[in-house]
């Protein structure tokens, strides 16, 4: 049976931090973990039976680590980190100190070492307990270069569609972004999460809980709205990390609070109901309270795996659980942490930046493309270090405005396809970035209609296809498809 916690008078009422749902002008889904497990599941039924018999033995291994060990005299386990940040030259390209700033957040959140605690409500703030586990910026990628582990990537993924016919598992959708996950916490930052078709609003973020895959797959990641990642906001990371470390919502296995109260599975957390946005004084508000017989329990109103926008704490049972989670074959967390594993991702608490940086660059029109004697404005998103000189260079007459600034117009004199360049530097040194950029001759305008019905095998005379970005798909004429005529 679960241990619950009997109702106790208090005579305060709480005041929490909040993180912002009821703020919104949209519905915000603060968590979609168990829609995208529920719809592979579905799709993977021989997912679903692997998924229930690592669960058995997480559940096992959870169980063998309450009774044999004492989380206070618990090493620190420390978990290297990579955010992948996926942009299209938009807001949605956070920079590196935001992203910073949410994992010390998160740290906070890990160590109960935040400003808030003394106001936890009086039954669980004694439970809540430093996890000994840290999260830290890799200092290496997999191939053994320098990162600060913060990657910013061009990628018109950063509109997250898991929605079928891709679904949140499809592969498509994480390769060539995610490091070995046995290696290295994933964290990808998204503009959008597309909403299901039975919902409405912000998705903040999903993962999947271990025993999904088999180790080292490409799906075993955060994926993340990078509007979650200011402030007190970054708890719903925090959240996404509880259950990426195994553990379920307080209203039980299901993305709907409010309805029943649920389980969790975790001893020292109530039968919770489940709170959406307001945060209720659990010790007045009737509405939240759950019983069992003739006696009423409190719900943990201020957990980081509830909904409400007061989120102030772990139990020292959900602990218990990620640390176990974390220890576990399954899914290959237990090398994380290892010294071995560290000597090879390295770890960089404070984000130094010491790499030399990788070249980027995008137009600030995000076109390519442009008449003879056009201008382009390129504008310098060099990352992984920082830059202290650049320059920029381009080929066939092309009049670059200012070679040396992070932004720059250059002009663009002849037709045909000319290369541009950004070399960025710094004291450990340099990369160059190289795109091209078409120049179309100047010719006389279109004075009439024009109609092309593309039903042609082959390119229309006078269309060009151009594909200047190599991760962010091609066009393409397909064939076979719709009507004719």
């Amino acid at each position: 049976m679960k241990k619950q916690l009997s109702i106790i008078y208090l005579s305060t009422l709480l005041v929490g931090s909040s993180i912002g749902y009821s703020q919104e002008s949209k519905p915000i889904q603060p968590c979609d973990t168990y829609a995208a497990m529920e719809s592979y599941h579905a799709q993977n039924p021989a997912a679903a039976e692997m998924y229930k018999k690592n669960q058995l033995i997480l559940q096992n291994e959870r169980a063998e680590l309450a009774k044999n060990k004492n989380k206070s005299a618990a090493t620190l386990l420390t978990v290297p980190v990579v955010f992948h940040i996926l942009h299209t030259g938009g807001s949605e390209n956070v920079s590196d100190a935001q992203c910073m700033a949410a994992l010390a957040q998160v740290n906070s959140d890990f160590a109960a070492a935040g400003s808030d605690v003394s106001s936890i409500f009086a039954p669980f703030q004694a439970l809540y307990i430093n996890s000994d586990i840290q999260f830290v910026l890799a200092k290496k990628d997999p191939n053994g270069n320098c990162t600060n582990g913060i990657v910013h990537r061009f990628d018109t993924r950063t509109i997250w569609d898991r929605n079928p016919p891709s679904s949140a598992a499809n592969p498509a959708l994480y390769n060539g972004i995610v490091w070995p996950a046995n290696k290295y916490l994933n964290i990808i930052v998204v503009k959008d999460i597309v909403a299901a078709p039975n919902q409405n609003g912000i998705v903040v973020g999903y993962t999947f809980k271990p025993g999904n895959f088999a180790t080292n797959a490409v799906q075993d990641a955060i994926v993340y709205n990078f509007g979650y990642l200011g402030g007190l906001a970054a708890r719903n990371l925090s959240h996404e990390i509880g259950h990426w470390l195994d553990l379920d919502h307080t209203f039980g296995p299901t993305n709907n609070p409010g309805l029943v109260c649920g389980v969790d599975g975790i001893g020292d957390t109530p039968d919770t109901k489940g709170n959406f946005a307001a945060c209720p004084a659990s010790s007045t508000n009737p509405a939240i309270l759950c019983s069992s017989g003739a006696t009423v329990y409190y719900q943990n109103v201020e957990n980081f795996m509830d909904y409400s926008n007061c989120p102030k704490n772990f139990t020292t049972g959900q602990t218990n659980a990620m640390r176990a989670a974390l220890q576990s074959g399954v899914s290959g967390r237990n090398n994380l942490y290892t010294p071995a594993n560290l000597g090879v991702s390295g770890t960089d608490v404070n984000g130094s930046g010491i790499c030399k940086p990788i070249a980027d660059f995008l137009p600030s029109n995000g076109s390519y493309i442009t008449c003879a004697g056009g201008t382009i404005n390129m504008k310098d998103l060099s990352f992984n270090g920082t830059v202290t000189s650049r320059q920029w260079a381009a080929g066939s007459g092309a009049v670059i405005a200012s070679p040396t600034n992070s932004i720059t117009n250059i002009t663009f004199n002849t037709p045909g396809v000319v290369t541009v360049s950004l070399t960025a530097t710094n004291a450990q040194g340099s990369s160059t970035q190289t795109r091209n950029v078409t120049v179309v001759p100047v010719t006389s305008p279109i004075i009439t209609s024009y109609a092309e019905s593309f039903e042609n095998t082959g390119t229309p005379a006078n269309w060009s296809v151009i594909n200047n970005e190599s991760n962010s798909g091609a066009w393409q004429q397909a064939l076979g498809i719709g009507l004719n005529g």
